[in-house]
Parts: structure tokens; sequence; C-alpha cells
């Protein structure tokens, strides 16, 4: 995301920032983390719209996760659930025009 706000927390203070920044317009931020081994935390934000990306360090590789919150199937349920019912909803919208329109004729 291009400017956004990006807030990192290091591993065990989750309340204080450890540090901030901004990306620059490709979306890109340079820092360099403290030598805390842990699970640090990356808040990226941008008019409304964010992620929560996890970076692991420890003494292997980094390991890294994205921490998007899933849709469980009740929420895709009631997401199906209302666009069929705005479809309806449209669709006898405009029968009911057509109606009105050709009783005016």
């Amino acid at each position: 995301m291009a400017h956004a706000q990006v807030i990192i927390h290091a591993p065990g203070d989750s309340s204080v920032p450890w540090g901030q920044g901004v990306t620059d317009r490709d979306g890109r931020l340079e820092f360099v983390l403290g030598p805390q081994e842990g699970r640090w935390s990356f808040h990226v934000r941008q008019s409304g719209h964010g992620a929560m990306v996890h970076v692991t360090l420890g003494a292997d590789i980094p390991v890294i996760e994205a921490a998007g919150p899933g849709q469980t199937w009740g929420q895709r349920a009631l997401m199906v659930a209302l666009v069929a019912w705005g479809a309806l909803g449209t669709a006898l919208f405009a029968r009911s025009r057509k109606g009105a329109r050709d009783a005016s004729a």
C-alpha cells in the first residue's frame, strides 16, 4: 500500500510501539529490527484498510505469517443471502416499474 502507516511492536510489548513509519509510493518501508528474538507485529493501515503481519525471529530463519481474520461459514452464508436478497429486490423493482409503464400507456 502506497503511503500507508506502519506501526511496529517488539516481542512481549504490544502496548508501546517499537517504531513506526510510512511506506513510499511503491508500498515499501525499510527498517532494521532490534536483536530481540520472538514475534514482531506490524500493523499496516491506509484509508480505512489495513493488515497485520507477524514475523517470528529466532535462531533459525524468520517465519512470516499474515494475521487477517478469515471468514467463517456463517459469515459467508450471510453474504450470499444478502446478495441474493439484493438481486431479488432489484428484479422485483424492475418488474414493477415495467408494469407501471405499461399501465400508463
